[in-house]
């Protein structure tokens, strides 16, 4: 069966449709990290006159979703928002074939279907063949009833604050840290060179681009003048924990543990609640952790991904991995805690 048609107008041309569409999302619940940051990230753009991207028009000439686009050093990745109606296999393939013809949007790099869209396993027999593959994330809560010990293996006392002047040691903890997992790197590659993609997004972090930076949650451990460990948060929707970075030397020692309760003791004690994490799914071991510490999924889950193309951000060795472990649809923590997986 042929997708229905979509259309593809840009926003700055229908305004008063997008800010309506835009609304409707807002109203629904409950949403990820990720809807709410394409959400502010377009009306940040219509607010500054600016054009975020493009808004689908179906069949019958009716708004049905807004695509939020990113473009990056290697090509386009597209957010998109699909509307009550429109969240079916189907549609999802008929935007993916509207975005590739569009000669605006290439080369295309990745997708995200947010707002409640379509499962993988229900799409991927539209994406994968045009060589898109699905790389998971998955919200975790802390429920407040979770006590947080006073000490934990590696010594809180040996942790201290993270400050803006670590910026550069910093950056190269992350890439040290994410050189070992190429599915964090294929999801948010944006550069040809990764070092550059690890200052870039440092500096996201410290400048509020997703949410104001918590010091008060915020913690590293240095060693000889080099950081070994990091974890830093940010206020998004109660207290986030954006990023969990443990160099390689250093791992198996306690280190990522004690610093999440650091920062989970932090953000509680500054009033920042609840205390949330994303990972990316075939992360099994930080999954294992997460869960073993009392994280759990929110109530219903909330789950999402990007559908990457491997060819085109330079990582076609994880296809041939993914091929023989297939990555695993949302739900996947609610599994293991339920017994029908394991960490």
């Amino acid at each position: 069966m042929s997708p229905p048609p979509v259309a593809l107008r840009p926003t700055s041309e229908l305004p008063g449709e997008t800010k309506e569409l835009l609304e409707r999302f807002r109203a629904e619940t409950p949403r990820t990290v990720e809807d709410d940051w394409a959400m502010d990230t377009i009306q940040k753009h219509l607010a500054a006159g600016n054009r975020p991207g493009f808004l689908l028009l179906g069949p019958k000439d009716e708004a049905i979703g807004i695509l939020l686009d990113r473009v990056t050093p290697i090509g386009h990745r597209l957010s998109v928002l699909l509307a009550p109606g429109f969240r079916s296999p189907p549609s999802a393939r008929a935007v993916l074939v509207a975005a590739e013809s569009s000669a605006e949007l290439r080369p295309l790099v990745g997708i995200r279907i947010l707002a409640r869209g379509p499962p993988p396993s229900a799409v991927a027999e539209h994406f994968e063949p045009r060589g898109f593959r699905f790389l998971g994330r998955e919200d975790l809560e802390l429920p407040d009833d979770v006590p947080l010990p006073v000490d934990t293996p590696a010594n809180p006392r040996e942790l201290r604050p993270l400050r803006a002047t670590d910026a550069t040691a910093l950056a190269r903890l992350m890439f040290a840290a994410y050189s070992t997992d190429p599915y964090d790197v294929a999801i948010f590659l944006e550069h040809q060179d990764f070092g550059e993609d690890c200052v870039a997004s440092v500096a996201a972090l410290l400048s509020a681009k997703y949410g104001p930076w918590i010091p008060a949650g915020s913690f590293v451990r240095e060693v000889d003048g080099e950081l070994l460990g990091a974890v830093l948060t940010v206020q998004n929707d109660g207290g986030l924990i954006a990023e969990l970075l443990v160099d390689p030397r250093a791992r198996r020692t306690g280190l990522g543990r004690a610093l999440l309760w650091a920062a989970a003791r932090g953000l509680r004690g500054a009033g920042h609640r609840p205390v949330r994490l994303v990972f990316t799914k075939p992360n099994r071991p930080a999954e294992a952790l997460y869960l073993s510490m009392g994280f759990r999924p929110p109530v219903p889950p909330a789950a999402g991904g990007d559908w990457v193309n491997l060819e085109r951000v330079g990582h076609p060795e994880i296809a041939e991995e993914l091929r023989l472990a297939p990555s695993r649809d949302a739900g996947t923590a609610s599994a293991l805690l339920s017994g029908e997986g394991s960490p």
